[in-house]
């Protein structure tokens, strides 16, 4: 991502900034929830462990990661119910074996990391035959915050990609998922809540087009 020494920095007020999307938010945990029941779990890009503290009783077992040492420590310090696990991880060099989860969840993560295709290759190897991504992520917008890119940068958070609903929607389908279905949510920022299923057809990461909206 931008790097893990800054988001060790905005670890402190992280939760604060995400209440813009309270709403949102809200309407997200109630569906995962019901899709991670019983199901082995990873979050990747995890913060401050909000959405898995919120919904991670639900699963059978989760796993939750991110690459900042601040974030995980707020994380562990909240606590969670104790099938719940913080541990650090990279996106795009996951620490598991291949075919290990159910269900794999990144959200709000893929527009920042430095190379979005690497990410979903891993979050394809480590998901099971059938196994389901939920990859909820901000969508760029007229409706949306234009202030939200520029106060990122000047913070030293560079957003890499700046998707619209069909570009998003036609990038995953390019990295080899199958789309489920999709919401998209209002909010301060606009916010597309999808799932999609591992594609068994032989597709690799990366071998369609991507289209970023300018």
């Amino acid at each position: 991502m931008a790097g893990s020494r800054i988001w060790d920095f905005y670890a402190p007020v992280y939760d604060l900034f995400m209440r813009r999307n309270r709403s949102a938010a809200a309407v997200m945990y109630r569906r995962i929830c019901t899709v991670i029941r019983d199901k082995d779990v990873l979050e990747i890009a995890a913060g401050t462990g909000e959405l898995a503290r919120r919904t991670a009783v639900y699963a059978r077992h989760m796993v939750a990661v991110d690459i900042s040492e601040g974030m995980l420590a707020r994380a562990r310090k909240k606590g969670g119910p104790k099938n719940l696990v913080f541990r650090y991880g990279d996106a795009m060099d996951l620490p598991f074996g291949d075919e290990t989860f159910d269900v794999v969840i990144i959200a709000n993560a893929l527009h920042i990391v430095p190379d979005a295709l690497q990410a979903l290759r891993e979050i394809r190897r480590v998901l099971k035959p059938q196994g389901i991504l939920i990859a909820p992520n901000y969508l760029h917008t007229e409706a949306g915050d234009r202030k939200l890119p520029r106060l990122s940068a000047l913070g030293g958070i560079r957003f890499a990609r700046r998707w619209d609903e069909a570009g998003y929607r036609l990038f995953l389908q390019s990295c080899g998922f199958e789309e489920i279905g999709h919401r998209v949510l209002n909010g301060a920022q606009p916010l597309m809540y999808i799932e999609c299923r591992r594609r068994e057809d032989g597709s690799e990461a990366g071998s369609g087009e991507e289209r970023i909206q300018p």
